[in-house]
């Protein structure tokens, strides 16, 4: 039942309730069952939650006292008015969680199950699409490798389980969680998605957001993975989501950081164990950086923050535990001998000893996102603000140390536990670790001291520039094909980066399709921002023809007019076929499309420039709509207008051409007020 598993899993990094002692070993009854785990991994000295301090303790130094976040916490609570009370726990954040699959949806295909809904991740939301005739469902999952499914539960339990009574509960359990899987069940065939789960996550996130990479790559790290490297940079081009990279389990020098445009906005994550002399070992499998010893320089791109490596209690995994605890957890293949987890071993899965299956930095990264999220979950509620993704990292990795001196490296601070080995093997525990980690580096980075981390910033205040400063996005913001196929294998994100520059080489590629007489609404999909921003606007074709036809959505700030040169720019090109091209803007006061000048087609030049027709009013607030929200913050608005880029011809075959930029000439922000 469930209590029954309560009481039998347990959480390493204090995350029980203290209440919960049983009078000898100042551990909660289920957490040390078998003696499974060192004790270290139970200390306030790295990613604890609990334990509550007694704050009348004259033995408790205020430094220790806020070894926990918690704790904290509830200690700043104490000495504010704020109602409802302060979040430990990640409240008012979104994390994205990307990897292959996880064990959280369940359907029949050719007549087997496959999946399970675990049930300690009932909170967790999994991506959503739209299909082409607008019905919206959850991503199919692809089950096929078990490895990866076990991976991505366990990496979701560490941030998400749910706080229920049983199990474990997350780090972040009040953050709003959603899965991104990199990889789809559709059809019964493994199919990678690795760029639209990243496009539709960066959609979902925003200030003060975290993402949490989770996939593994065919290289083993996501830092020097050729197909991940694009969409790095695209993440880390976002406004302040703090992006979490596990440093990968290859045991190699990661020689420095990757040439990643906006790395400074990735946070890279080790493995470690305890140790002796006060500082932590690197994880037998964890890459690290061979001049990081976590005293100089922070450097940014390279292990500077760790976690916990193994040991690590969580859903999913090996689901070690499910198997001494739930009855009938395992399918026994009578032939072969071979087993699966059953329908319930999926849904009750733990483990305890995440990150011993060469995914050590995944196990460290889950645990890192996590505290960046309670972070910025309390920056938001504490100072009404997000820090930057880069002051978030600092701030952690500037709080993890030991001591009072400012030069100690991070480390438990404590005697080496009684397993540890010693003389050569001083420090290095005799389960699962070998003599890889006997020499240098020691240490693959400092692990956040969540406790301290919030001492510090509450009582030497960040400054100014410390934090976001929000603002909403001005120029082309959104794009979407109403009428013709994009033969472009960029989405609608990465196609908002092409159109904004011309002659970079990146285009939109658009082929027509036969279309018309009638009225077509606008897409539903691919697109970036809210499509009812443009549910209610429709195009009418007058005559049946081949059509190709573009939507762009563009900000400007509220109060913007139009200049005596407003005017629409277009680059493009391959446009040798015989027919028209259109320009046209939105008019909210008419509700109908207004023509700019067109052309006739074919053309050679490659550059047109299309001001408004003869009749067309110049008037600017008739094509805008204002108060369109930023973000999350219902007080930063900004104003919005639609424009349309068509062609139409009488050819029998599909023509094909392509587009490099739109750009809305002299539309000119507010004046100032009058001093």
């Amino acid at each position: 039942d469930d209590q029954g598993l309560r009481q039998l899993i347990w959480a390493p990094m204090s995350w029980s309730n203290p209440t919960e002692d049983d009078g000898a070993t100042c551990l909660p009854p289920h957490q040390n069952i078998y003696e499974m785990c060192p004790e270290p991994y139970y200390g306030g000295g790295g990613m604890a939650i609990w334990p509550d301090i007694d704050f009348d303790d004259p033995l408790s130094p205020i430094q220790d006292a806020f070894t926990s976040f918690s704790s904290a916490i509830g200690y700043l609570q104490g000495l504010s008015d704020l109602d409802p009370p302060l979040s430990a726990y990640g409240n008012g954040i979104k994390i994205a969680v990307l990897a292959e699959s996880a064990w959280l949806q369940e359907y029949t295909l050719f007549g087997q199950l496959q999946g399970g809904e675990h049930a300690d991740l009932t909170g967790v939301m999994i991506e959503e699409v739209e299909d082409e005739n607008g019905d919206v469902s959850e991503v199919m999952l692809d089950f096929s490798d078990p490895r990866a499914t076990a991976r991505g539960t366990a990496v979701l339990g560490v941030i998400a389980a749910t706080n229920n009574g049983f199990g474990v509960t997350g780090m972040s359990h009040e953050a709003e969680t959603t899965f991104f899987p990199t990889r789809s069940g559709m059809g019964g065939s493994s199919i990678s998605r690795l760029e639209d789960a990243f496009l539709a996550a960066l959609g979902y996130l925003g200030p003060g957001d975290v993402m949490v990479l989770a996939y593994e790559p065919d290289g083993g790290s996501i830092l020097f993975d050729p197909a991940s490297e694009s969409l790095l940079e695209l993440a880390a081009a976002q406004q302040g989501i703090t992006i979490i990279v596990p440093a990968g389990d290859r045991q190699e020098d990661v020689s420095g950081p990757p040439p990643i445009t906006g790395i400074e906005n990735i946070t890279v994550v080790g493995a470690a164990t305890p140790g002796s002399n006060g500082e932590y070992l690197r994880w037998w499998s964890s890459n690290y950086d061979g001049v990081n010893d976590t005293v100089g320089t922070f450097v940014a791109g390279v292990p500077n923050l760790c976690g916990w490596g193994g040991g690590v209690v969580t859903t999913g995994g090996n689901a070690n535990l499910t198997l001494l605890t739930v009855q009938d957890a395992i399918d026994i293949d009578t032939t072969t001998g071979e087993y699966t987890l059953s329908k319930i071993g999926k849904e009750y899965s733990f483990t305890n000893d995440f990150g011993a299956n060469l995914d050590g930095t995944v196990a460290a990264a889950a645990q890192v996102g996590a505290a960046a999220a309670n972070l910025q979950g309390f920056c938001k509620e504490w100072f009404g603000n997000f820090l930057k993704p880069e002051k978030v990292q600092d701030f952690m990795w500037q709080t993890a140390l030991v001591g009072t001196t400012g030069d100690t490296p991070a480390g438990m601070n404590n005697p080496p536990p009684a397993n540890a080995g010693t003389g050569g093997q001083q420090g290095i525990f005799t389960w699962d670790l070998d003599e890889v980690n006997a020499g240098n580096p020691r240490s693959v980075g400092r692990m956040p001291q969540l406790g301290r981390l919030l001492q510090a910033i509450t009582s030497d205040l960040p400054d100014d520039d410390d934090f976001l400063t929000i603002e909403c996005k001005e120029g082309l913001v959104d794009v979407a094909v109403i009428t013709g196929d994009s033969l472009d294998p960029l989405d609608p994100l990465r196609i908002v980066e092409a159109l904004t520059e011309a002659g970079d080489d990146r285009w939109l590629v658009v082929s027509s399709v036969r279309a018309g007489p009638g009225s077509v609404g606008m897409p539903q999909n691919n697109s970036i921002s809210d499509p009812g921003q443009w549910a209610g606007l429709s195009a009418d074709y007058p005559w049946n023809r081949e059509i190709t036809d573009i939507i762009c959505a563009f900000q400007t700030p509220t109060g913007s007019y139009a200049g005596p040169g407003f005017s629409i720019a277009v680059w493009r090109d391959w446009l040798t076929f015989g027919g028209q091209f259109f320009v046209k803007i939105y008019d909210f006061e008419k509700n109908h499309w207004r023509d700019f000048e067109g052309d006739m087609l074919p053309a050679d030049s490659g550059e047109f420039v299309a001001p408004p027709f003869n009749g067309t009013p110049l008037g600017f607030q008739r094509y805008v709509v204002d108060d369109i929200v930023c973000g999350d913050d219902d007080d930063l608005t900004t104003a919005q207008y639609f424009i349309r880029v068509m062609t139409q011809n009488d050819l029998d075959d599909h023509s094909i051409w392509r587009l490099d930029k739109v750009e809305v000439r002299d539309v000119l922000s507010p004046r100032p007020p009058e001093p």
